[in-house]
């Protein structure tokens, strides 16, 4: 009995992800033969936006599964105006507890063997608060010889039929270099927490990685709010060269948002390198044009009207693009 209801849940998953957006990797990352240069284009899916959303799926196999889509209300911990990713949009989360959202990267160029590409980058800009080490959100894969979901995530798959290592360009602040337990505590400030992986490589018999963030609360419940996700970037980058600091281009997107009427990009680049910043409305009329330098830079956005905008950064390392919301 207990196999055919799980092969039943199998099969509806499989059917949801049939319908799921992948997130193309070819897209992140591609080789200049003009220049010869490697142009890296990270991408930063925004929860508020409906289409973005669509490339997270929530796992409604998990039959208590506590994730929603939904504008925030939680005194003491947030209340948006905005649609974000969360564990219950007002309850706080309950005991034994286990939670899941999913995402899918292709491997276009994969055409034969066993591919490699150079690295994959998962960043989410959270806040969080959970009532044990126990609780958390862990990061799983799919492994398509076994057919399970793996915490495991240094070595992906026993067959070698998807690969992932884990790299040292992961933040500090996730738990450490082999975060086998999940990342807990209190956060309730919105930062930013990057996943690192070198060489994620996929089989020829598979094109593709699945992978899930999983909230998980253990059998004690102290009322705690628990997760807020409101963006996930995606990212390609050579990580094996430096630290977070040397990561060029891709590592400014992790410290630029919009703050009350501003827009504020922390460049991370190193001292003497700027940057050209231009803000686009959805028109692509140019509304804003300026330069971005090292540490923070702060832009007025107290004359716009509400709505989505475009952040493109330019340098000789390649050009960023976000979509940020301004809301009134």
């Amino acid at each position: 009995m207990k196999i055919t209801v799980l092969l039943v849940l199998m099969s509806f998953l499989v059917f949801q992800l049939s319908a799921q957006k992948p997130i193309m990797y070819d897209s992140l990352i591609h080789y200049d033969t003009t220049n010869g240069m490697i142009i890296q284009s990270p991408i930063t899916f925004v929860m508020n936006d409906s289409a973005d959303r669509e490339y997270f799926m929530i796992d409604t196999t998990q039959s208590n599964n506590i994730w929603q889509y939904a504008k925030v209300n939680k005194p003491g911990f947030a209340q948006l105006n905005t649609i974000a990713l969360t564990t219950d949009s007002v309850n706080n989360y309950s005991k034994n507890d286990t939670s899941s959202f999913i995402f899918k990267i292709i491997f276009n160029t994969n055409t034969g063997g066993f591919a490699y590409f150079g690295s994959l980058g998962i960043t989410l800009h959270h806040k969080y608060q959970t009532d044990s080490l126990n609780d958390g959100l862990m990061f799983e894969f799919y492994d398509f010889y076994s057919h399970k979901w793996s915490s495991y995530f240094n070595v992906i798959s026993s067959n070698t039929y998807n690969f992932l290592v884990l790299n040292r360009d992961s933040t500090y602040n996730w738990g450490g270099y082999y975060p086998a337990s999940p990342l807990s505590g209190n956060s309730i400030l919105f930062h930013n927490s990057r996943l690192a992986f070198g060489e994620p490589g996929v089989k020829a018999t598979v094109d593709s990685v699945l992978l899930r963030f999983t909230f998980v609360s253990d059998s004690i419940n102290t009322n705690k709010a628990g997760w807020l996700i409101d963006e996930i970037m995606i990212e390609a980058n050579n990580f094996r060269t430096g630290s977070v600091r040397e990561c060029k281009l891709a590592s400014d997107s992790y410290l630029s948002y919009v703050d009350d009427n501003q827009l504020v990009i922390n460049s991370l680049l190193q001292e003497n390198r700027q940057a050209d910043f231009v803000l686009f409305d959805m028109l692509g009329r140019e509304i804003i044009i300026n330069e971005v330098h090292y540490g923070i830079n702060t832009f007025n956005l107290s004359n716009l009207p509400a709505g989505y905008y475009i952040v493109k950064v330019k340098n000789q390392a390649g050009v960023y693009t976000k979509k940020i919301f301004i809301g009134k």
